[in-house]
């Protein structure tokens, strides 16, 4: 497709006890990843909290591009794109392999299942396959008879489907798709590139009727997998595949 601009991983469950409150949680933390290759430098971010008083909670960083938050009841990996940083391919097999072991990193050592698991990626086509989806689009017509004589050159659609995993004992996924033009600058870390074209966004999650922390690090591990296999076919459905 076109370029990949950022990803993020996320695991709910409840995470209120990993506080920066407790100096040996973070301290334990940065060990452990170092034991593991990684270099985190620490901060925090604000959260309210459910008596709607605002609090610290962690966020952990690195040179490579990794930002880790670990609110209350969600920890998010990110990856944004960064032109002259080690990820700036945006290989998404090789990203959400590493935002495992940093989740799992967590969740081993706080002894944590989870009840949640979503995969956002935002991208942006190029300008052969943002000028195929435009042509598709204007195709299928409009319920409004307006714009069906008065083409729309610029539009937002979302689409909406549930999957069933056999691979976790048959729960349910949502699968959205997000499509809309997008005509701007975006950063890649070092300046702004000019873009002019589609941006696809794709949201894949279980779904949150079941609290039940029931997510085992293997789980979220057949979850990212499944969830990757569904955005490349909706990718390759974009292209004609």
């Amino acid at each position: 497709m076109g370029k990949n601009i950022n990803y993020q991983f996320t695991v709910f469950g409840d995470f209120a006890d990993i506080s920066p409150n407790d100096p040996n949680v973070i301290i334990d933390l940065l060990k452990l990843y170092k034991e593991n290759n990684y270099d985190f430098m620490p901060t925090t971010f604000k959260e309210i909290a459910i008596n709607t008083e605002t609090v610290n909670r962690i966020a952990l960083l690195n040179e490579d591009g990794w930002k880790t938050s670990i609110g209350f009841n969600r920890i998010d990996v990110h990856m944004d794109y960064k032109k002259e940083k080690k990820y700036n391919e945006m290989n998404i097999d090789k990203i959400s392999e590493e935002a495992i072991i940093l989740i799992d990193i967590i969740l081993n050592k706080f002894n944590k299942k989870v009840n949640r698991i979503a995969l956002n990626t935002i991208e942006i086509l190029d300008k052969t396959e943002s000028d195929c989806i435009n042509a598709k689009y204007s195709e299928k017509g409009s319920i409004i008879s307006f714009y069906e004589n008065n083409k729309p050159y610029e539009w937002y659609e979302r689409l909406v489907s549930k999957v069933t995993c056999d691979k976790l004992n048959n729960e349910e996924i949502n699968v959205i798709t997000d499509l809309s033009n997008f005509t701007g600058e975006i950063s890649n870390g070092v300046d702004f590139e000019k873009v002019d074209g589609i941006i696809l966004k794709f949201d894949i999650n279980t779904l949150p009727n079941n609290s039940t922390h029931r997510f085992t690090s293997n789980d979220i591990k057949e979850f990212f997998a499944d969830a990757k296999k569904y955005k490349s076919e909706i990718e390759n459905n974009m292209k004609g595949k």
